[in-house]
């Protein structure tokens, strides 16, 4: 067996049974599609892609489109409540952004 099949069969090996940061913690932090650090994954469909193919979310997008994601790519999280927040809006709701503007001015 080669040194580049060994390598390739246990690095399919390793996507089947561990999880990106377990990968990431034993040094195992590029694409193999294109040699890229991982960035993160934007849903639950790309992880289990991940752990099959090992493809970044980027190469994923690229072969198979991008997600269609309800309410947008995620962007960060709400300061008033840590939930995700989308498509660069500060906070994820109205209803959050009234309340933590409502702590922000009493400070």
């Amino acid at each position: 067996m080669s040194k580049d099949t060994a390598k390739a069969f246990l690095t399919g090996c390793m996507n089947e049974i561990l999880t990106p940061e377990q990968i990431q913690q034993l040094g195992v932090s590029t694409c193999p599609t294109c040699q890229k650090p991982y960035t993160g994954f934007v849903d639950d469909g790309s992880i289990k892609e991940y752990r099959i193919s090992g493809m970044c979310q980027s190469c994923q997008d690229s072969v198979f489109g991008k997600p269609d994601l309800p309410n947008g790519l995620p962007t960060g999280k709400c300061p008033n409540c840590g939930n995700m927040c989308y498509n660069d809006e500060f906070t994820c709701s109205k209803s959050c952004e009234t309340s933590y503007m409502r702590y922000i001015n009493k400070r």
